[in-house]
């Protein structure tokens, strides 16, 4: 089967979550055997350094074919006919390069909008992935709600990474909605035997240094479950615009030594890390999926995570903890319970389980039946 996936941008060595989602799933669709394009208007500012203008390249045995339009936040109007004219010449290049493909798979409301506008009169079925928080809100600001009013209903299937968030799209815009959880590329993380007594007791939790991650709040968890306790540490690995926050916070609790902010690190050194680690945590205030737990699971790591939407459908009494949302408290409780609780715990049982349940190969069958449907 060959299959167009239509993306914001694609991962590279400097920017190596940019398009994740969707380049993983173009693999794991490359490994079954399909043939995939992946096609991408990549709109990000100037400082994103990149090649500007059309590029076309192979990378892990994916076709890209991109344009590099370096020109950062545009009014909304602007953006939609940059993007739309874009993507419409991309398209020549790709029909004549590969040929008409026999479905078109777009992720994200934005990109979904983009190629419904442009695919619609093309004959060719289209499915959208959604990811996109923003669609996971009770009131659906009024600009997404417009793209979803237009996207949703011209797509032959709508899917959805979380039963939270595909109930909340079949409430808002009354269409058929399937959750198919991202494919997480598992490779890298894999169950090993650890010895705490040795090291003492460590906590790590990855993500963006965004004020939807909160990570302040489960520092300020942390502080108060261990602030006494010798031998627990907690590693974070990640970056973004609350760093210097963050950091601030981590010298006030005057336990820089005992709390480490690792910055951006690659798959294969978060893998490295967790394998010195004995529990996940992640107190996000919104998430759709949680691929990072996903991660941290398979790698044999209780976790806990907030009720933020998407860890509801993973998470159990068997493999973690699930609290409220801004709840320090019970966060509290959860990591001072894992901590002394971790024997409850099988790793390897874990770890088996989400890799059955969320590997490449479980996901893109479920995804090619969808394909084959439509």
């Amino acid at each position: 089967m060959k299959i167009l996936i239509v993306s914001k941008g694609y991962p590279t060595l400097k920017y190596g979550l940019y398009g994740i989602f969707a380049f993983d799933q173009a693999k794991a669709l490359v490994k079954a055997g399909h043939d995939v394009i992946f096609a991408a208007v990549d709109m990000r500012s100037i400082r994103k350094w990149r090649k500007w203008g059309y590029e076309s390249l192979r990378s892990e045995n994916v076709n890209i074919e991109c344009i590099n339009i370096p020109c950062g936040s545009l009014n909304k109007n602007l953006w939609e006919k940059t993007t739309e004219t874009a993507m419409r010449m991309l398209w020549q290049r790709i029909e004549k390069k590969f040929g008409r493909p026999d479905v078109i798979h777009s992720h994200f409301i934005q990109e979904g909008y983009i190629a419904s506008k442009v695919f619609e009169c093309e004959g060719i079925p289209m499915v959208i992935t959604e990811h996109y928080s923003g669609m996971n809100k009770g009131n659906i600001d009024s600009y997404l709600h417009k793209l979803g009013e237009y996207t949703y209903s011209r797509m032959d299937k709508v899917l959805a990474v979380s039963n939270t968030l595909a109930d909340n799209i079949r409430r808002s815009f009354g269409v058929e909605v399937v959750t198919i959880p991202n494919i997480v590329d598992l490779e890298k993380f894999n169950y090993t035997e650890r010895e705490i007594k040795e090291r003492g007791f460590n906590f790590i939790s990855v993500g963006n240094l965004v004020p939807l991650k909160n990570m302040d709040g489960m520092i300020r968890a942390f502080v108060k479950a261990f602030k006494t306790t010798e031998g627990v540490h907690l590693y974070i690995a990640g970056d973004g615009p609350e760093r210097r926050k963050i950091e601030g916070l981590i010298n006030d609790s005057g336990m820089n030594d005992r709390i480490f902010l690792t910055g951006y690190m690659d798959r294969s050194a978060i893998a490295a890390l967790m394998n010195g680690c004995d529990c996940f945590v992640l107190a996000s205030r919104s998430e759709t999926f949680g691929v990072a737990l996903i991660e941290a699971m398979a790698a044999g790591l209780p976790v806990i995570s907030t009720r933020s939407g998407g860890p509801e459908d993973f998470i159990d009494e068997q493999n973690g903890i699930l609290v409220p949302v801004d709840d320090q408290e019970k966060f509290r409780e959860a990591m001072i319970f894992m901590y002394e609780n971790i024997e409850r715990y099988s790793g390897e049982k874990i770890s088996k389980e989400i890799t059955r349940k969320y590997s490449p190969q479980s996901v893109t069958g479920s995804l090619l039946k969808i394909y084959e449907e439509v």
